[in-house]
């Protein structure tokens, strides 16, 4: 992300942020509310156009395109408040996620199964395997509008990880979700990091920042007031100020 800017009706919102994602880390960025993080994630994911700026992935810029443009190129993002498919199943919410799928064709709806059946069940095998991983399978034909609010944030990322992501955005994965499940929660997220996914992640829960996220950013008011490891930046005045000052 290189001077991100963005205004709405001549508020500022986000203003000069700056920061890489190192790969197969996880960056947290965090800050008091109204600083500006949700801003910068739906920069980086395409829901918010910048005012100015460049966002790149993989050192090709991708700010300016829409989401589901960003999507493809691998850049995936999950959101504050669950957006799961309520009335369908599961399986059939994590099927939903998988991209490419040529029965979403003219032509495959004119074949029919016989052309990408096997490209379902490869799905579908995925999918299975990722409600074993998540310890949900007994899941798999429940409805998602019937499941606790932190089995929807688990959904959440497994929905994503369908479509085999390089970088996740996470904006409060933990949010709305009962205590008892956030120790799950938090322990599938630093196994993905340890096998290679590279993240980035708003929280407010800075003891999951300190522990998942060996860089963090701090805004405050739009702009990043500091980098760095969360006890390093602990000690930084102007964060303290930031968080206990607004």
């Amino acid at each position: 992300m290189r001077d991100l800017h963005r205004e709405f009706g001549g508020v500022v919102a986000v203003d000069g942020v700056s920061f890489a994602v190192p790969a197969g880390a996880i960056v947290g960025l965090i800050g008091p509310n109204g600083a500006g993080k949700s801003t910068v994630i739906g920069m980086i994911g395409g829901a918010i156009k910048p005012s100015s700026g460049s966002v790149l992935l993989d050192r090709r810029e991708i700010s300016g395109l829409a989401p589901h443009e960003i999507a493809r190129r691998g850049l995936i993002r999950t959101f504050q408040l669950s957006a799961e498919f309520p009335r369908l199943t599961v399986m059939q919410n994590l099927l939903a996620g998988a991209p490419h799928h040529p029965g979403e064709t003219l032509l495959g709806a004119l074949v029919g199964k016989r052309m990408w059946g096997a490209y379902e069940a490869e799905l579908i095998d995925r999918a299975r395997e990722l409600l074993e991983r998540f310890r949900m399978a007994d899941k798999e034909d429940a409805y998602a509008g019937d499941l606790s609010g932190g089995q929807r944030r688990l959904l959440e990322v497994m929905r994503a990880l369908m479509a085999r992501p390089r970088l996740l955005l996470l904006d409060e994965p933990t949010a709305g979700v009962h205590p008892s499940m956030i120790g799950e929660l938090e322990g599938q997220l630093a196994s993905l990091r340890d096998e290679g996914l590279t993240m980035v992640m708003v929280e407010h829960e800075l003891g999951i920042v300190e522990r998942l996220c060996k860089v963090v950013v701090v805004m405050s008011h739009g702009k990043v007031i500091a980098q760095g490891s969360l006890a390093a930046v602990r000690a930084e005045a102007q964060v303290r100020e930031a968080y206990f000052a607004g």
